[in-house]
């Protein structure tokens, strides 16, 4: 997915972003949207103006990105609660959303790397992105979208790396699992889901905050599918990844949205 490229809702109120189904928000509105990215967007920036060159200072600028969209979610969902509104059913467990494409800010990617060889993963992983990539086969752009193929990352349907997670999957949502049940069993366009803008739009702003401001200091700046990205990372190692990446090499072109 691109969180870069919003789509539409059908219900022509808000920004939705298509993940293999129709997605929209219509508890929020278009000022709070806008707040909420523009927040986003410019405590990511300056994360990636303080922070150093080295892994450790990009591991920290992505904890940081996450923390603070971490507290706005949590605020939306405490506001949304006390108003007495509807709010997300998600849970641990349910892994339907797990069946769709997941793009990444390349920040993202090398502090998910070094998480998973900190943790000893390294090889588990790249076998299982292996799999998931032969699965996923030559397909491009819709059918991409809707091949249906689990993360690399889901273990027992539960997310291995949960804590760690990159923001377009914090911005998933569903008020009823019901649909999102129905888009793993038929996948397709056909399908609304109804998501919390209280938890997407911070994401979306963060993951546009990330990559802009890489962008801004002649980095790489593209959103990524995460598989592909991951597996550059992991293969080159994450130190020497964002050693590259920092030197304004053309690491991840490869696993690059649209392209890969």
């Amino acid at each position: 997915m691109n969180e870069s490229e919003p789509g539409t809702s059908e219900r022509g109120a808000v920004p939705a972003l298509r993940f293999g189904v129709h997605y929209s928000s219509p508890d929020i509105q278009p000022g709070s949207i806008g707040a909420a990215i523009a927040d986003a967007h410019a405590a990511a920036a300056r994360d990636v103006a303080k922070h150093g060159a080295d892994l450790g200072n990009t591991v920290a600028m992505v904890r940081d990105a996450h923390r603070e969209v971490d507290s706005l979610r949590g605020a939306t969902f405490r506001d949304a609660l006390q108003a007495g509104e509807r709010v997300p059913v998600c849970a641990e467990g349910c892994f339907y959303c797990c069946h769709v494409q997941v793009a990444a800010a390349i920040p993202e990617v090398i502090a998910l790397a070094d998480h998973i060889e900190t943790s000893g993963r390294r090889d588990d992983v790249l076998a299982a992105i292996a799999r998931y990539l032969e699965q996923l086969g030559d397909r491009m752009g819709t059918a991409r979208v809707v091949a249906n193929v689990a993360c690399p990352l889901l273990r027992d349907g539960r997310c291995s790396v949960y804590d760690h997670r990159p923001l377009s999957c914090r911005g998933h949502s569903s008020f009823d699992v019901a649909p999102c049940e129905r888009a793993w069993r038929q996948p397709g366009f056909d399908i609304v889901v109804d998501s919390f803008g209280g938890w997407r739009h911070p994401s979306l702003g963060a993951v546009v905050g990330l990559s802009a401001a890489s962008g801004a200091l002649g980095l790489e700046y593209f959103t990524v599918y995460l598989p592909e990205a991951l597996r550059i990372a992991l293969e080159l190692g994450a130190d020497e990844a964002n050693r590259r990446w920092r030197a304004g090499e053309r690491v991840f072109e490869g696993a690059r949205v649209g392209v890969a």
